[in-house]
């Protein structure tokens, strides 16, 4: 059975986050087991430096039966240790103190004592007649200073995997939560990724883009397609032979200048479609066609077509089947708008997630916004403010565009700081409720500190009523809102706060949108 894209991509990240998930888990097993061996090793020699530094331990050594005066006194200490044992020696190694009251007066086991009776304390591990076991060793000295024996303080390396195993148990239960989720997520990913493409894999839109390539090619009508910025992006044959220019010298040109009699810069100032526009270039009479490509309300660039005026009988005769094109071109110019620069790296690249990450950004706020608002903006508060109000504003489903040039690198003092975040705050909590009741609300934000000032633009689609004087609605107790409650302060102190550090606000009121500009000096 063929998997589908969707499937595959789900057993991928099911194949990696397994993957991931073992390979942590025996990181962390092993980690955990040299912790749990360091520590424990640390335990033994710490309780050997007790037992050897004991002053009947070292007295005894001088008595006829060191082994009666020094069992008594290690055995408890085992017990309330936890040792697995605990063993003293003398200097040609045979033991006068062991858990195992029979091993007394037989040679110690393991051949790991030369370094202590050489005055070292130290850690090693090694097989004795109880097993395999960490050791801390340590010399016991008399009072004169000579090595006299040797005490060894052990404890199981079983043991010790045992408790490696216990602490890392509690681990691998989230791990294997952790993987779960992988699952669920990459299932999730998949078919969130299906829906927003539309049902296409990637083979799917390689299809259609090949398509729609041949389609732009094939026609007869010149077609160029620019960015928002009025940058050339898609230029076909035709357009090519109609204009006399080649294509590729098309693309990557500013239309304004490139092709300034066409009026296409006009579409992307205004919005407004052009149609049937006449216009002579390389000696012929041409007829233009742009419409303005629209993303989420927002404009993305314009698409303009060409035909010769002069061949209206070759026209008349493929009317029907440029009406079709037309109508094509136009329902597929929403759907590729974005698609035209990611398809190449999306398939070139393979980078599905990339794919996945723009497609989110069209619905939710960007994390690329939020960190370019953090890097931009040198004041951590300002930053913060911004960020919050646009969490605000996408609850609030209005569209908010920060400029890409904007840059704030001064860092503010607490006055200044205090006035701008006031001021900056009560203007877009305002934009925000005035342009809430649109079927399309936008604000738009700019900052710069370039100059000598410090400059915030907020502006925001719709207009003010005429009525209402621009000047007046910065005196206190005058507002525009219905409730009459504790409204009508908010620009009033944000202008006494912004006028108190040499700063200012107004307003500007133009047809389509209302603009408010805040200033403030720099310098103190």
């Amino acid at each position: 059975m063929k998997l589908t894209f969707n499937r595959k991509l789900t057993l991928v990240m099911t194949i990696f986050v397994v993957f991931v998930g073992m390979l942590l888990t025996t990181v962390v097993y092993t980690f955990m087991k040299d912790v749990v061996k360091n520590q424990t090793g640390d335990r033994a020699l710490a309780v050997a430096e007790s037992v050897a530094h004991i002053p009947s331990v070292r007295a005894a050594f001088d008595s006829e039966d060191p082994a009666a005066i020094i069992q008594p006194i290690v055995m408890p200490i085992m017990e309330a240790t936890g040792a697995q044992f605990i063993v003293v020696g003398n200097r040609e190694g045979i033991r006068i103190a062991h858990p195992i009251a029979e091993n007394i007066g037989k040679p110690m086991m393991g051949a790991d004592n030369d370094r202590a009776f050489l005055g070292e304390s130290y850690i090693s591990e090694s097989v004795g007649s109880l097993g395999e076991s960490l050791r801390g060793k340590v010399p016991i000295k008399n009072d004169a200073g000579d090595i006299v024996g040797v005490v060894s303080v052990g404890f199981f390396i079983k043991d010790i995997e045992a408790i490696t195993l216990i602490a890392t148990k509690k681990l691998g239960y989230m791990l294997l939560l952790i993987i779960m989720m992988g699952i669920v997520g990459g299932a999730t990913i998949s078919y969130v990724l299906k829906k927003q493409l539309h049902g296409l894999a990637p083979d799917e839109m390689v299809k259609q883009f090949i398509e729609k390539e041949n389609i732009l090619q094939s026609t007869q009508e010149g077609v160029i397609a620019t960015n928002s910025e009025g940058v050339i992006t898609l230029a076909n044959y035709q357009a090519e032979k109609l204009l006399g220019i080649d294509a590729t010298s098309l693309v990557g040109q500013l239309v304004d200048k490139i092709l300034p009699q066409t009026q296409v810069g006009e579409v992307i100032i205004t919005g407004q479609k052009l149609r049937d526009y006449e216009v002579t270039i390389a000696e012929d009479v041409l007829l233009i066609n742009a419409i303005p490509m629209r993303q989420a309300g927002k404009l993305q660039g314009v698409v303009a077509t060409f035909r010769s005026k002069n061949d209206m009988d070759w026209l008349q005769q493929e009317l029907t089947k440029t009406r079709q094109y037309a109508d094509a071109l136009r329902s597929q110019t929403h759907e590729f708008s974005n698609k035209l620069h990611v398809i190449y790296g999306l398939l070139q690249l393979n980078e599905r997630e990339e794919a996945m990450t723009m497609i989110k950004q069209e619905s939710e706020i960007s994390t690329t916004i939020v960190y370019r608002l953090i890097d931009n903006i040198a004041d951590t508060y300002i930053s913060a403010m911004l960020i919050a109000k646009l969490h605000v504003a996408q609850e609030k489903h209005i569209a908010v565009v920060i400029d890409d040039t904007s840059e704030l690198t001064t860092k503010l003092d607490a006055t200044k700081r205090h006035a701008l975040v006031t001021a900056l705050g009560n203007v877009l909590d305002n934009a925000m409720e005035a342009v809430s009741e649109q079927p399309e609300p936008r604000i738009y934000i700019y900052f710069t500190d370039i100059s000598n000032e410090i400059i915030f633009e907020v502006e925001n689609s719709g207009v003010m009523s005429a009525i209402i004087d621009t000047e007046k609605i910065f005196t206190r107790g005058y507002t525009t809102k219905k409730a009459q409650t504790v409204h009508g302060v908010g620009l009033s102190v944000s202008r006494e706060l912004l006028r108190a550090v040499g700063g200012d606000i107004y307003v500007e009121d133009s047809k389509e949108d209302t603009c408010f500009i805040i200033t403030m000096p720099k310098g103190s």
